[in-house]
């Protein structure tokens, strides 16, 4: 099980903790990430992670990549990212399309992408 835990003061600072690991999210995003960009992320670098593991287990010569999420918040009917675009730059690796096509495949099934095309059922209370 996963479980991060967010304590806010005041303000719009919220301090973010998960085991060991700390991180801040800022609602002005003077300094920090805030909310949206932290879930944008989220998603490149767990795609990022699946890149690099199928990567290296396939023995693709892929030694750098980088990952551009990008989204527009819709603001009606409710606010959501309605389309979220992902382009992945393999650094002019040797790759023929079969194999860019298996990478895509693999890639695409990162648990945050998986999370966020399930829909899933989120429970909220107040105490």
């Amino acid at each position: 099980m996963y479980k991060v835990d967010i304590s806010c003061k005041e303000g719009s600072v919220f301090n973010v903790t998960s085991g060991e690991a700390k991180s801040t999210i800022d609602m002005a995003e003077k300094e920090n990430l805030g909310p949206l960009p932290t879930l944008l992320a989220a998603l490149g670098s767990c795609m990022g992670v699946f890149l690099r593991r199928y990567a290296d287990n396939m023995k693709l010569p892929i030694k750098e990549f980088s990952i551009s999420v990008e989204a527009e918040l819709e603001k009606t009917p409710v606010m959501s990212f309605r389309k979220i675009n992902v382009v992945i730059d393999l650094k002019d690796a040797p790759l023929d399309q079969a194999k860019k096509d298996n990478l895509m495949r693999f890639i695409n099934n990162c648990p945050v992408h998986n999370t966020l095309h399930g829909n899933p059922e989120i429970n909220a209370v107040l105490r």
